[in-house]
């Protein structure tokens, strides 16, 4: 039995060289070797949870319509309501329209009393708010209601459209301090009958423009020197400059500044005194006149009603 055991113990002694041997090996070969990695797509997924909510789409909340639906062409101007006529004692003596309708201005008088300057937001006599400035006419709010205050057939037209109203509007908010060109907010209107310099007090306006008439004729240069006017060159239409007339009360409101010059009149260019007389009745017989002012490198225009 002993000579059996020790028989079988030589065989068993190799068999375990033989595995430590291949174990080493193995070991080896595993340290020795590049790592093998898994691709990333054949790792298994892990489901979190099947009961996940569905993405939010903005699209699907901007078509919900959560504030209303938009009307096309809602957005509308005053004007296109055309508030009816005020019943308030005021008279409209004059507008300045402005490139920003948030500077126009308009000159606003209660009865009896001289007009005044109002900009855009500034309360009017009779609890009323001036929104929106035209040539022709202003619109104010009174409560929750609009109302329309036009000019008057025996009213002077004195409106000034350019964009000088909106380079002035510093100083028209300057209120009563000295130097305001638009004369602090505050404008007297020629007293009843008045005419200017040179003028018969009576006459009408046809029998003033017959008589300077006749007198530029006779004298066109002591004429124009009288008015209050200068050509800015001889014998060339390239306009009149601004004198004393300039603080005339007819021209007072317009905001004209003596060294201006009016370089055209209803679109005609004027500035030479043969070919200007010739234009007067034309002018005349439009019933207003549109002057085209020049002022340093800026031009805007400003309207008066011969009627």
């Amino acid at each position: 039995m002993q000579r059996v055991a020790l028989k079988l113990a030589e065989p068993a002694k190799i068999l375990i060289v033989i595995g430590i041997a291949y174990s080493l090996a193995q070991s080896g070969w595993y340290f020795l070797s590049d790592p093998q990695l898994q691709p990333i797509g054949d790792a298994p997924r892990t489901i979190i949870g099947r009961n996940r909510p569905a993405p939010i789409s903005v699209n699907a909340i901007i078509e919900s319509n959560l504030f209303g639906d938009a009307v096309a062409g809602a957005a509308r101007t005053l004007a296109d309501d055309n508030p009816p006529n005020t019943r308030l004692r005021l008279t409209l003596e004059g507008v300045f329209r402005a490139d920003n309708a948030d500077e126009s201005a308009a000159i606003v008088a209660e009865q009896g009393r001289p007009g005044r300057l109002y900009l855009i937001g500034e309360s009017l006599p009779g609890n009323a708010v001036l929104t929106e400035v035209f040539q022709d006419r202003i619109i104010f709010r009174r409560g929750a209601s609009y109302e329309t205050l036009r000019f008057s057939e025996e009213t002077p037209l004195l409106t000034n459209d350019g964009p000088v109203a909106a380079a002035s509007s510093s100083a028209r908010r300057a209120g009563n301090r000295p130097g305001n060109p638009y004369r602090a907010n505050q404008f007297e209107r020629p007293p009843a009958g008045g005419e200017t310099s040179g003028a018969v007090p009576g006459r009408s306006l046809d029998e003033v423009v017959a008589d300077y008439r006749d007198r530029l004729q006779r004298d066109p240069e002591g004429t124009l020197n009288q008015l209050g006017l200068q050509p800015v060159s001889t014998g060339a239409a390239e306009g009149y400059r601004l004198g004393n007339l300039a603080q005339s009360p007819y021209l007072s409101q317009t905001g004209l500044q003596a060294g201006d010059i009016i370089l055209s009149v209803n679109g005609n260019p004027v500035g030479n005194v043969a070919q200007d007389q010739m234009q007067i009745d034309n002018i005349m017989a439009q019933g207003s006149a549109r002057l085209e002012v020049q002022r340093g490198d800026r031009r805007f225009f400003v309207t008066a009603s011969l009627r």
